[in-house]
């Protein structure tokens, strides 16, 4: 199945989305985005559906969409930015998350490539 396919006749295009930087969704209006050019604003309403007789996606079809999706492989380790990871943030981590794996000091083989 194709997601385009599926969704393009539910919903609307977006075009107007691309004017505001904040929004919020609500569980009681899934069809509904309140959207705002700043946090101060004042909400404008954007009804995402194409008309209010649309049929809501049944489970099926939509878990049959998901597993369609292709599963991206983990990208590889960026050296640069581990090495610049350790340099940069590692010394103002807190205690409870130096053992992280984020902030981990990289091997010694890394270090020697960027030397």
């Amino acid at each position: 199945m194709d997601f385009k396919r599926y969704l393009q006749p539910r919903y609307r295009k977006g075009a107007r989305l691309q004017t505001f930087e904040l929004f919020r969704l609500d569980r009681g209006h899934p069809d509904k985005v309140a959207c705002l050019r700043n946090p101060n604003s004042k909400p404008s309403m954007l009804t995402l559906c194409r008309s209010s007789n649309t049929n809501s996606p049944d489970t099926i079809t939509l878990g049959r969409l998901l597993e369609a999706v292709a599963k991206v492989p983990a990208p590889k380790p960026n050296p640069e930015k581990a090495l610049g990871m350790s340099i940069k943030i590692a010394p103002s981590v807190p205690a409870e998350f130096v053992h992280d794996p984020l902030v981990a000091k990289p091997a010694a083989d890394m270090e020697a490539d960027q030397a």
